[in-house]
């Protein structure tokens, strides 16, 4: 009598069980692949079908290589312009931040000539006052000793009438080439 081997029971049910299990897996994952696809088109992201052309060896479907080509020649060319643009607008920062170095430096010089100019002005009225509180004929004498161009600053300082008193009482040659130089 020939033996014909059985499985057991529970190893019978086992296996058709598997294969079901198998083939709702895939189609699960098939599924979750179309949604994907779905909300990725929807989104506006490429398919991967369209992104073939982009890898090297890929095929673009309705495209060609020299497409690719040229697609890639022209963002090259892109790069080259924007490349050149930001070259030139690093060599115009770098003038503008020359120029503006310069002016910061011209300012700070007209800035200490400034404070110098009114240091000076303080001490001409300074000399002045002494010179008006001065009889005029004293003022004079001692004026007559000093550089006319120390002289035209301290009656540029002076009231009229006191600048008028001490230059009567000067040579009037002197006196004449100080009015002078006091007109301008």
């Amino acid at each position: 009598m020939a033996r014909v081997a059985t499985l057991p029971r529970n190893q019978a049910q086992t296996r058709p069980r598997a294969w079901v299990t198998a083939l709702v897996v895939l189609l699960i994952l098939a599924l979750i692949a179309g949604l994907a696809v779905l909300l990725l088109s929807f989104m506006g992201v490429k398919p991967p079908a369209a992104l073939a052309g982009l890898v090297p060896g890929g095929t673009k479907s309705g495209g060609t290589a020299e497409q690719a080509t040229s697609e890639l020649a022209t963002l090259r060319a892109a790069q080259a312009a924007l490349e050149a643009q930001r070259t030139q607008l690093e060599t115009q920062l770098q003038e503008k931040e020359a120029q503006v170095q310069m002016l910061t430096a011209q300012v700070n010089k007209l800035q200490a000539d400034l404070a110098a100019a009114e240091k000076k002005n303080t001490d001409q009225k300074a000399v002045a006052g002494i010179y008006a509180s001065m009889q005029p004929k004293d003022a004079a004498q001692i004026l007559t000793e000093l550089p006319d161009a120390q002289v035209v600053p301290i009656l540029a300082q002076l009231k009229n009438d006191q600048a008028a008193a001490i230059l009567a009482a000067m040579d009037s040659k002197r006196a004449a080439r100080l009015t002078q130089a006091l007109g301008g």
